[in-house]
């Protein structure tokens, strides 16, 4: 079972980057096998990105296209191929995915020497699995999903009312136990992973931030939609780096002044605007 389901979950594309690539780093992991990674440094970052990216993707499409993002952020930008993409070794399982990110993570800290207090977990679709659990198992600043998934099976069986046996990612099961601020970002017209799922999530955290972008679907948030996502980004890290955000304070609500979708600090109250 465990097999067919990762063979049904899992869409490594074919490599868009070499093993020659002079920035490369390898990273070892407790698999034994190795892993690829880009690490991008800016000379104003604040903290660093440790970004999980979505499925049927690798780092060499994704890293170009955060690159000027990232620069926009002040923020240093450590990015990792799962277990069987790219040009990483193995092959891509749950277990694998958390021992990879657990791997860059430890890359970071020690040999790269990256203060963990500094780090922020950035996961994106399937990319929140492994985003959740290093947030959970090891010190970071923050959190940040974008189109997460609760499981796997919620994928597909959006009503699911409790986990079933077999189920991977199970993040709606976990993040009741987040100590760190988490920004949760979806689209209110994603096809792939419905918005109930961040809802239900979000009404679990003890310290959540969501905006819901207005028709954005699962795959063009960081195209036709980048500049709410962006705006979303801005200010959550102005929040967390103590910073003043251009954002009024109400009632525990953090209201964005941007019309087109809104952030709020309580969960109860995290719906489309």
């Amino acid at each position: 079972m465990g097999n067919s389901l990762n063979s049904m979950v899992f869409h490594p594309p074919k490599p868009t980057y070499s093993r020659e690539d002079p920035h490369l780093h390898m990273l070892p992991t407790k698999c034994g096998h190795s892993i690829a990674a880009f690490y991008v440094r800016h000379r104003r970052s604040r903290f660093t990105i440790l970004y999980s990216h979505g499925n049927a993707e690798d780092i060499g499409n994704v890293f170009h296209a955060l690159m000027d993002r990232v620069a926009n952020w002040d923020a240093d930008l450590f990015i990792y191929d799962y277990s069987g993409y790219g040009v990483s070794e193995g092959k891509p399982s749950e277990r694998n995915l958390y021992m990879d990110v657990e791997a860059a993570y430890d890359y970071l800290t020690q040999v790269l020497g990256v203060n963990p207090h500094s780090i922020v977990a950035y996961g994106r679709s399937i990319g929140s699995g492994p985003a959740v659990h290093i947030a959970l198992h090891r010190p970071v600043l923050a959190l940040i999903l974008q189109s997460p998934v609760a499981s796997v099976y919620r994928v597909r069986f959006h009503r699911l009312p409790f986990s079933i046996p077999g189920d991977i990612f199970r993040n709606i099961d976990k993040v009741q136990n987040l100590k760190v601020p988490t920004l949760i970002l979806h689209g209110t017209e994603d096809e792939t992973v419905p918005l109930a799922a961040s809802q239900q999530m979000a009404l679990k955290i003890s310290e959540v931030y969501c905006r819901w972008i207005k028709g954005a679907s699962h795959n063009d948030m960081d195209g036709k939609y980048v500049m709410y996502v962006e705006q979303a980004l801005h200010e959550f890290f102005a929040r967390i780096t103590q910073q003043h955000p251009d954002a009024l304070i109400k009632r525990g609500v953090w209201i964005s002044r941007e019309k087109h979708s809104t952030i709020y600090r309580n969960a109860a109250q995290a719906i489309t605007t």
